[in-house]
C-alpha cells in the first residue's frame, strides 16, 4: 500500500467544511454513545437518558445539539412546548452515509488482515 505524506502547507482549513464539523462533533465518548444509538434508530431523549445513565441531562443536550450542528443526527421535537426535552434523535442522510464510510475504510483495512468489521447500517436484524 502506498502511503502518501501531507504538505507541510496542509490546514485544517484546507478540508471541507462539512468534514471537520463532523469530526469536531465526536469529541466526547457521549457524542459517540449517542451516534452509535442513531444507528440503531431514533431516539428519544428518555431513550438516551437510560443509555446514558450517569450523563446530566444537560451534557445530553449539549451533545445531541453538538452532533445536530456537525450534521450526522438530527433532532425532532415532538411539538410539546412544556416539554423542551420531548425529541426524537435520528441519524442524518450525511450521518448515515458518514458512518457507513467509516465501516468501509475498515473493510479496506480487512483486505489488507489488519481486522474486520461490518457497517451496522447492514444489519438485518
Amino acid at each position: 500500500m502506498e502511503v502518501r505524506e501531507c504538505s507541510d502547507k496542509m490546514t485544517e482549513y484546507d478540508w471541507p467544511f462539512e468534514i471537520r464539523e463532523a469530526v469536531d462533533s465526536l469529541e466526547s465518548d457521549t457524542e459517540w454513545k449517542i451516534l452509535a444509538a442513531t444507528v440503531d434508530g431514533a431516539q428519544e431523549f428518555s431513550e438516551l437518558q437510560s443509555i446514558l445513565p450517569e450523563t446530566l441531562d444537560d451534557e445530553i443536550d449539549a451533545a445531541v445539539s453538538t452532533l445536530a450542528a456537525g450534521g450526522l443526527v438530527q433532532k425532532r421535537s415532538a411539538g410539546d412546548p412544556t416539554r423542551p426535552r420531548a425529541y426524537r434523535v435520528e441519524l442524518s442522510e450525511y450521518g448515515s452515509r458518514f458512518v457507513e464510510a467509516l465501516f468501509d475504510t475498515l473493510g479496506s483495512a480487512e483486505a489488507e488482515g489488519r481486522g474486520s468489521a461490518e457497517s451496522p447500517l447492514n444489519r438485518e436484524d
